[in-house]
């Protein structure tokens, strides 16, 4: 029963149907594997019910869906390896199952189906989800934060969890995208320790039938906060820091948050520090900070559809940089901070913007002429 390798020699399981791992006596594990580890089907689903124990590179390759079970943990014990489990249908993991790698990245992807998420555990590594038609959800909450890593990517052609269930985080670093008609849908996260959105690069082994790797991995790269087709933006960060920056990637564009719809950041514990562009096409942007609010002098704020506004609430100063703008198409702008504010380029068409701090003060020389109908100090 079970399947065990040592001297770091590789298991290859090829299966033309239905590929079921259970568990089979008393060591808990079904697969122990001092080497590489390969499991496929060139026509049926995967079904984890017992543990997977690799000491190399493990890649999961399904021509249907993939089930992990509770106790279908998936556990990389040797430095910098790395996971790579991809179905062609639904890719689920019930409440409590977690793949966990020691500092090495990790990819789940799905090419047809939703991805349903226990827990990912990556250390120091980096983590993709790639759902390309479907959602990313919140499958529980056993075992603390969903995703626990250094970098985040996540690409979904319909939600990243929801509203009333977000993607509970422990990153430092996170992009995603998302695409869904729904304007109450889109992209819901909440990060538990500090946040920079930046670009993020997982590279994964894909491991061949003869069990070795080939020399190029699998890289996947991503930058930014983007949604398309309707879907709000909502990223929380509970304590510490919450910065945005353009990532050097491909898109490397200036702009760190392009919205369909309405986008909500929102420092629960510290600072909101924006250093690149914001765009909703047709919705609102509310950003929220405990502490300061800083926009620096690449900072552009913008909305494009008439009557939407731009609100930023501080419980201590609001620092617009000089150069940093602040512009809608004919909507309020409204900037409240505690303490002080520091003014930029503010636009607001034909409608007004309200300004309440304890000082009010110009940031430069740089800045246009402040344009809107009326004033609220």
């Amino acid at each position: 029963s079970d399947l065990e390798s040592t001297g770091n020699g590789a298991i290859v399981l090829v299966s033309s149907g239905a590929l079921t791992l259970n568990e089979g006596n008393a060591d808990d594990e079904v697969i122990n594997a001092s080497g590489n580890v390969l499991l496929q089907t060139t026509s049926g689903a995967i079904t984890v019910n017992a543990p997977v124990l690799s000491a190399g590179n493990v890649r999961i390759d399904s021509a249907a869906a993939i089930t992990q079970a509770a106790v279908g943990d998936i556990t990389l014990s040797s430095t910098v390896k790395t996971l790579y489990v991809r179905a062609t249908g639904a890719l689920t993991m019930a409440d409590g199952a977690f793949a966990q790698s020691t500092d090495g990245d990790i990819r789940y992807e799905s090419t047809s189906g939703d991805i349903t998420l226990g827990q990912l555990i990556a250390g120091a590594g980096n983590v993709a989800l790639i759902a390309d038609t479907g959602s990313i959800i919140d499958g529980g909450d056993t075992g603390g934060e969903d995703i626990q890593s250094s970098g985040l990517l996540i690409t979904a052609g319909a939600n990243i969890a929801s509203g009333v269930n977000p993607l509970e985080t422990l990153v430092a670093r996170l992009s995603t995208r998302s695409s869904t008609a729904a304007s109450s849908d889109g992209s819901f996260i909440t990060e538990s320790n500090g946040l920079i959105v930046d670009s993020v690069t997982v590279a994964v082994q894909t491991i061949e039938s003869d069990g070795l790797t080939p020399a190029a991995t699998s890289d996947v790269t991503q930058a930014d906060l983007d949604t398309s087709a309707g879907g709000a933006i909502v990223v929380q960060v509970t304590t510490g820091n919450f910065q945005l920056t353009d990532g050097a990637s491909s898109d490397a564009d200036g702009i760190v948050v392009t919205s369909v719809s309405n986008v909500l950041l929102d420092a629960q514990d510290g600072q909101l520090i924006v250093d690149a562009d914001m765009i909703s096409a047709s919705g609102h942007l509310d950003l929220q900070a405990s502490d300061d609010i800083v926009l620096g002098s690449e900072a552009d704020l913008s909305t494009q559809s008439s009557g939407q506004t731009i609100l930023l609430t501080s419980e201590s100063d609001v620092l617009m940089s000089d150069g940093a703008s602040v512009v809608t198409t004919n909507g309020a702008i409204i900037v409240l901070a505690v303490d002080s504010i520091t003014v930029g380029d503010l636009d607001a068409g034909t409608t007004f913007v309200s300004l309440r701090g304890s000082t009010i003060t110009d940031s430069g020389s740089s800045d246009t002429k402040p344009t809107w109908t009326g004033i609220h100090c």
